[in-house]
C-alpha cells in the first residue's frame, strides 16, 4: 500500500528477506538454533516435518545419526574417537532419550553394540580426552569404584573453584574459547566447529550462549 512501509527480517535459516510479521516468523527452542522468531514460516514448517520424520527412525540409525565417526586420535593403537553430536549433560557426557528417559550416550553405545547395558559402569581407554566418545570398541565394564579411580588418574574429578583451563576436564583453553565465540558470531556452524577443536557440537553450544566458561 502507498505509504505504508512493510519491514522484512532476514530468516535465519533460509537467509532471504522476509516480512516481519507474526504469521512470517515462527519460534524455535531446538538447542544451537538461533533465538525466538528467527525462522521464517516456510523453513520451520520443513523442519517440523523433518524433525518428526527423524523421531520415527529406528532407535540405531537414530543415535548414529548424532556421531561423528571422524573425531580426535588420542590412543593411536585403538584409532580415533566417535565424537557424541547430540546433547550434552552439565558435566559434559552425551545424553540420549529411549522412551521418554535419557541415558548416558556412551552406554547406549555399548547396549547397541553388545545387546546389554554395560554392568555395572562404562569406561573409556581413549583416556577420557573426549568424554563424548562412543565408540563402542574404546569402552570397557568396570564396577563404581574403578570408575572413580579412572576418573581421578585421568584428571576429570571435579575441582571446587578452579575455573577454565586450569580445570582437569578441560580440553581447551582461553584463547580457543574465544575464537569458538569469534567464529559462530560469524556465522561457522557448531558441527565444523567441533571437529576442528575435537569438541562435541553440544559444548559449542554452551561456550555460544555462556552456559560454560561465563568468566571469559
Amino acid at each position: 500500500m502507498d505509504g505504508v512501509t512493510i519491514h522484512q527480517r532476514v530468516c535465519a535459516r533460509c537467509k532471504q528477506a522476509k516480512p516481519a510479521s507474526p504469521e512470517a516468523f515462527r519460534k524455535t527452542n531446538q538447542r544451537g538454533r538461533p533465538g525466538l522468531s528467527a525462522w521464517c514460516r516456510a523453513c520451520y514448517t520443513v523442519y517440523s516435518r523433518e524433525r518428526y520424520v527423524h523421531k520415527r527412525l529406528p532407535l540405531v540409525e537414530r543415535f548414529w545419526s548424532r556421531v561423528n565417526k571422524s573425531g580426535p586420535v588420542l590412543v593411536p593403537e585403538i584409532g580415533n574417537c566417535w565424537v557424541w553430536l547430540g546433547r550434552l549433560s552439565g558435566d559434559g557426557y552425551g545424553g540420549f532419550c529411549i522412551n521418554g528417559k535419557t541415558h548416558r550416550a556412551h552406554r547406549v553405545a555399548f547396549l547397541i553394540h553388545h545387546g546389554r547395558w554395560p554392568d555395572p559402569c562404562a569406561l573409556h581407554k581413549c583416556d577420557g580426552g573426549v568424554i563424548g566418545c562412543v565408540r563402542w570398541d574404546h569402552l570397557f565394564e568396570g564396577t563404581q569404584s574403578e570408575n572413580v579411580a579412572d576418573m581421578i588418574n585421568k584428571g576429570r574429578r571435579r575441582q571446587a573453584n578452579v575455573k577454565g583451563e586450569r580445570h582437569g576436564n578441560s580440553k581447551l583453553t582461553t584463547t580457543d574459547v574465544l575464537a569458538i565465540r569469534a567464529a559462530l558470531a560469524r556465522g561457522e556452524t557448531q558441527a565444523s566447529l567441533a571437529l576442528q577443536f575435537g569438541v562435541t557440537a553440544g559444548l559449542v553450544w554452551l561456550i555460544g550462549r555462556r552456559r560454560i566458561w561465563k568468566h571469559v
